[in-house]
């Protein structure tokens, strides 16, 4: 993710790629040496990844039965 971030802030064709990592919302920077935490981000990050997981999920589980 960081690597992700720090190509697209160098390389001007990379720019699509900010928006889907995740340092774009949570700024290691800000984090790290300020010590400032985005709340809100970090709880939509964790909702948007929740959801991503209950929908793939479903999608496995529907077509496989699972057999212990």
């Amino acid at each position: 993710m960081y690597f992700g971030n720090a190509l697209a802030s160098t390389i001007k064709e990379m720019k699509w790629l900010e928006k889907i990592c995740v340092f774009h919302y949570l700024p290691l920077v800000d984090t790290v040496v300020e010590r400032r935490v985005f709340v809100v981000n970090a709880l939509g990050i964790i909702a948007v990844s929740l959801g991503i997981l209950l929908v793939v999920s479903q999608k496995i589980f529907e077509r496989r039965d699972i057999l212990v």
